[in-house]
């Protein structure tokens, strides 16, 4: 069998061993494997920094050549060229840019509200619809000319790979989709379905599982529970300078607790219809008509910012602020853990009797533990876990709002199903550099600013690095004053 990897450098660098692993693992299956190079297609690269900027700080990058490294290893390596002459696309691949350029313009910007009538939104939409129009074409070409029988296409979320996906599809080609493993540390998926397919990947979860038993589904998620709630986790990164176990604040009373956590609401915002389909304005117009429900109860109340809040714009963080401030003044009552705080999210989950999330994986892992667990929007466990579904006010008119006997086998084996489709790297990042990118020392992380890119791109980076650290600092002045 004939295989074709799409991949691009203009994603993160721990992609390199997610690709180069699943490209000799095709391989040692006995199929014969190309990569097709689409950096050219994306406006941005987010390659190593170079050789002597990593040297100049201790540290060391062993192979900056990844085409030499795969062909030394058999793999072959292309790179897709521009078609010529220009055509327009289809009417399926405009609207499938579109919507794709509005999800990389949301991440990129770090906000769910883009607007396009501002100049710098409306250049940074320009120039990624610019870089990707060109691939759908190209690669129809390159398809036409090479027959393949499968084509392994990342993620699919940004303008590049959602193209890349419809010229394949155009084409006739068997799809599956590869991208950083879900469960296991150093790992890949590949599977069917695109990781944000919220239908489709819980639709397999069932055959992906079918020869585990509820016990061993059990110990897989319990394995994979572990760590997630260890301090500074290679599959948590919003675990790093949270109190060790041993330091968790324990339950003061026997009265039952709440415990809202709030989700990073930003790149869901352009997942599709699936993931709308709630009628709350926002996750916390959820939270208040919850809250008042609660609070005649006397039920103590707590909610955790979500730790991602640190890297979200300033408009953005601004908002999400606010937010919380109007519900703290509407339930003096209500307890807020901000996303500077260093308490243990699973410490208030192991405390909670009712948890209530958006869509936040918390509430999958509540599940797991047998918590009963309330979620407000479309989550990617909601078909498959024993949660219930919050998704306007006549559904919470309608509930007891009571905890309940949670069979915690439908959690548990949806993560299982997330194990079974991880695949542990075979070409480690100690193969690339000294230095773990998912942890990158702040030399490296300068560095980033020497890789060939716009000026404008670079200053974008340096931006975000300070609105982070100004995040962080209103962060803790709201711990102070909460």
């Amino acid at each position: 069998m004939k295989t074709l990897i799409i991949f691009s450098l203009s994603s993160t660098y721990r992609p390199r061993s997610v690709m180069s692993s699943l490209a000799l693992d095709e391989q040692s299956a006995g199929n014969e494997v190309s990569v097709l190079d689409v950096s050219d297609f994306s406006f941005i690269t987010q390659d190593l920094p170079p050789r002597w900027f990593a040297r100049l700080f201790g540290q060391a990058i062993h192979t900056p050549n990844l085409p030499t490294f795969l062909r030394k290893h058999g793999v072959s390596w292309q790179v897709l060229q521009q078609a010529q002459p220009f055509r327009e696309l289809p009417d399926e691949a405009v609207r499938q840019r579109e919507a794709a350029v509005e999800s990389e313009v949301i991440t990129y910007l770090r906000t769910d509200r883009p607007q396009p009538g501002m100049v710098p939104h409306a250049r940074i939409r320009k120039n990624i619809a610019d870089a990707a129009s060109p691939l759908y074409w190209a690669l129809r070409d390159f398809l036409d000319a090479q027959p393949f029988d499968k084509v392994l296409i990342p993620n699919g979320r940004v303008a590049h790979q959602r193209l890349a996906i419809l010229a394949a599809v155009d084409a006739g080609l068997e799809i599956e989709y590869y991208e950083i493993g879900r469960a296991l540390p150093f790992s890949y998926y590949r599977g069917p379905h695109q990781v944000h397919d919220r239908e489709g990947t819980q639709d397999i979860v069932r055959a992906s599982t079918a020869h585990l038993s509820d016990e061993q589904c059990s110990s897989l998620a319990m394995t994979w529970l572990g760590r997630r709630i260890a301090t500074d986790s290679e599959v948590n990164v919003y675990s790093k300078g949270w109190k060790e176990q041993e330091q968790r604040e324990t339950k003061e009373s026997a009265a039952p607790i709440a415990v809202f956590f709030s989700s990073s609401v930003d790149e869901f915002a352009s997942y599709g219809s699936s993931w709308q389909n709630h009628d709350w304005s926002d996750q916390y117009a959820a939270f208040d008509a919850i809250l008042a429900r609660l609070s005649p109860r006397g039920i103590p109340c707590v909610l955790r910012v979500h730790p991602n809040l640190i890297n979200k714009g300033r408009e953005y963080f601004r908002r999400e602020v606010t937010r919380i401030s109007e519900l703290q003044s509407r339930y003096p009552h209500l307890r807020v853990h901000w996303h500077t705080d260093d308490i243990n999210s699973y410490a208030l989950v192991e405390q909670a009797d009712y948890v209530f999330v958006g869509r936040s994986t918390l509430g999958l892992e509540a599940s797991c533990l047998g918590k009963s667990v309330w979620v407000t929007t479309s989550a990617r466990y909601d078909q498959t876990a024993d949660v219930r579904m919050l998704l306007s006010q006549a559904d919470l008119d309608g509930a007891d709002l009571s905890p309940w006997a949670v069979n915690p086998r439908g959690a548990q084996r949806f993560v299982a199903s997330w194990v079974t489709q991880d695949h542990l790297f075979s070409i480690h990042e100690s193969q690339w550099c000294t230095w773990d990118s998912a942890k990158a020392p702040l030399m490296m992380k300068i560095g980033n600013l020497l890789v060939k890119n716009s000026w404008h791109h670079r200053m974008h980076l340096l931006r975000l690095e300070l609105i982070r650290v100004h995040n962080i600092f209103d962060g803790k002045r709201l711990e102070r004053h909460t």
